[in-house]
């Protein structure tokens, strides 16, 4: 199914006071049901004092996905695409932006966990251990797909950004075990490496996330990316009592890679062992946010297996699992000991032969790595309003937390500086293949009780400042080189 919500004229904005009905937010559906997989839209302004005096929502589609299997839920948001149009005629952007939550019960106690895919970067590892040393230098590594007449005539690259979708599906053919799938293929998608000062880490050119119109202007390399796809396969076994979350990540193959010639003015096509294309030792990092609640504030610790503490304030490389503990109980795993290597591809072998390394995992220190945060986590900026709203929901939805948690406090709590912790994923030879496809798969497990399904609270609350959140602000200012 291709994504929806790219319009072929131009668009009216209304401007409204109230917010729209859960009926109209949802098509219909509730969160009593079993499961059900919809596209959110809208096309409007709204006022809200909690997040902005004026929100602007313009043709912006998302994917949002549900199940509910007694004590154990699960939902899913994805960003699909984004269009506006101008002097020029139509443009798109699209960006391979998700989040999901999955919440449960534990022997009594209620949990909620959730997983925010916020930043791409990359840095030169110079000294070749695989890890960032100080000094080395950080690149963001930004995707935001852009199809407009500057991207084509003034870079040269002419790409058609969409999302393909495999729809969410549901099999209970095995006696105790039931599995759902889904997918999402990000094709022909566009990325920026801006222009930065690696001593300041500072932006060059104007860049500003918030602002897809300095990207280009901001950029000192654009590329476009083959695709990058995710199959999430969601497990859930009955007799074990354990669900686990498969996240198959398959990164495509490099495509054009251009460079801005500051002498010439102009944008120049680079390939592999080019002086501008990508340094050897460049090392490609993904970036996770971890949110976790338990019950009424209940007492909960992230491990590693030696028992070594996991948090905001701890910086701790080699990571294998990252266990949870909420009250003496076991309840959930980042397995990455699940997955510890990742297939890679050289992108100048023509019989494209892949070969096994070992992923790098490890949890950033980020109580006094905030300067860090805002120079790679561009997905943060463009969505994390929106991201933020949505865990917001899921708390004030359960039904154990005191009848739900107000608004306010589910904001403030999910707030990315609250999160439980911060995790990198590296693929430390992606420099050495040139930009070949990568293949990984970590795990992700929750352990839950059977008994009782758990009700729904109501969802009013907060599904209606879903329309509020700042998303992706598409300004009509154009920062150019000089």
């Amino acid at each position: 199914m291709i994504c929806m919500g790219l319009l072929l004229v131009p668009q009216v904005i209304t401007v409204r006071a109230q917010p729209p009905t859960q009926a109209q937010v949802f098509n219909g559906h509730t969160f009593s049901e079993n499961y059900w997989d919809i596209m959110v839209f809208n096309n409007s302004k709204w006022n809200h004092p909690l997040v902005s005096k004026e929100i602007s929502w313009y043709n912006n589609t998302w994917n949002i996905k549900w199940i509910k299997e007694g004590n154990f839920e699960m939902g899913m948001l994805a960003f699909m695409n984004k269009s506006d149009w101008d002097e020029n005629g139509q443009s798109i952007w699209v960006t391979p932006a998700q989040l999901f939550w999955m919440h449960y019960y534990l022997n009594g106690h209620e949990i909620l966990i959730a997983d925010v895919l916020t930043a791409w970067f990359g840095f030169s590892d110079s000294d070749h251990n695989r890890d960032y040393t100080d000094g080395e230098n950080i690149t963001p590594f930004f995707y935001m797909g852009q199809s407009n007449k500057e991207m084509r005539d003034t870079v040269g690259i002419i790409s058609h950004p969409s999302c393909i979708i495999k729809p969410l599906s549901r099999d209970a053919s095995t006696p105790n075990i039931i599995t759902y799938s889904w997918a999402y293929n990000y094709t022909d998608i566009i990325f920026y490496l801006p222009h930065i000062n690696h001593t300041t880490k500072k932006f060059l050119d104007g860049w500003n996330y918030t602002d897809p119109g300095s990207y280009i202007g901001g950029s000192e390399v654009i590329g476009n990316q083959t695709y990058i796809a995710y199959q999430y396969n969601l497990v859930l076994n009955g007799t074990a009592k354990k669900a686990s979350l498969s996240v198959n990540y398959n990164y495509g193959d490099l495509g054009i890679l251009k460079y801005y010639d500051e002498i010439g003015k102009k944008w120049i096509l680079v390939k592999p062992g080019d002086l501008h294309y990508m340094p050897k030792d460049w090392v490609l990092c993904t970036a996770h946010w971890a949110f976790i609640m338990a019950g009424m504030d209940e007492h909960y610790v992230l491990t590693t297996p030696t028992g070594s503490a996991i948090n905001t304030s701890i910086h701790k490389t080699g990571l294998t699992t990252v266990s949870t503990q909420v009250e003496g109980n076991h309840a959930f795993d980042f397995a990455f000991s699940s997955k510890p290597t990742y297939s890679i591809e050289n992108l100048t072998d023509p019989l494209h032969t892949p070969h096994t390394y070992s992923a790098a995992y490890e949890s950033l220190d980020i109580k006094t790595n905030q300067e860090f945060i805002k120079f790679v986590s561009g997905m943060t900026q463009l969505i994390g309003s929106f991201g933020q709203l949505i865990i917001s929901y899921a708390i004030n939805q359960t039904n154990h937390f005191v009848n739900g948690i107000p608004f306010e406090k589910a904001w403030a709590n999910f707030d990315p500086t609250s999160t439980a912790a911060l995790f990198i994923v590296g693929y430390p030879e992606y420099g050495q293949y040139q930009g070949g496809r990568i293949v990984h798969d970590p795990l992700y497990i929750a352990y839950y009780s059977t008994g009782n399904q758990i009700p729904a609270f109501p969802l009013f609350l907060v599904w209606i400042a879903i329309f509020f959140a700042v998303s992706v602000t598409i300004r009509l200012k154009k920062t150019q080189k000089l």
